[in-house]
């Protein structure tokens, strides 16, 4: 078995594939504000809802992973600010965790940011059913790395 898997993964994709997702403990703490969460929300706006290109995917970046066999799981190495945000506009479209993303936060300000953003999300909910009625989240595309090798992990 190769060491690393490298692939693009849409993010309703990585939802239903990658099970048991998890923050490790030693990572740094959901920090997102308000501003960051906007600044995401009129990207997606932009290329979704008023500049839209058919059969266009929204790029978001990489999702560093570790598969831990261990604990049957896979830790987030990198990628942790942005799924959780879009758990956030997935938990207030339809009212549900995403299953197997078992992100566990054991921080004061991860709360804090979570709750602050939750609020400002629900006020933006016009705008998160028009982007969900354009199935963004079929859109939106990670490359995603998964090591299946600790010390390479954090070598990436």
């Amino acid at each position: 078995m190769a060491n690393v898997k490298v692939n693009t993964i849409t993010y309703n994709d990585f939802v239903s594939s990658y099970h048991n997702v998890q923050i490790p403990d030693y990572q740094r703490p959901y920090r997102w504000d308000k501003v960051k969460v906007n600044d995401l929300l009129d990207d997606l706006e932009e290329f979704f809802i008023d500049k839209p290109v058919y059969g266009l995917d929204y790029y978001i970046g990489s999702i560093l992973l570790f598969h831990n066999k261990k604990e049957n799981c896979y830790e987030i190495i990198d990628g942790q600010q942005r799924l959780t945000t879009l758990n956030l506009i997935a938990y207030i479209l339809t009212n549900n965790l995403q299953n197997g993303q078992n992100l566990h936060y054991n921080n004061h300000l991860s709360f804090y940011y979570i709750r602050e953003n939750y609020e400002f999300l629900k006020k933006k909910k016009e705008l998160l059913h028009t982007l969900d009625k354009k199935a963004f989240f079929n859109k939106l595309v990670f490359t995603l790395i998964v090591s299946y090798d600790e010390d390479q992990s954090f070598a990436f």
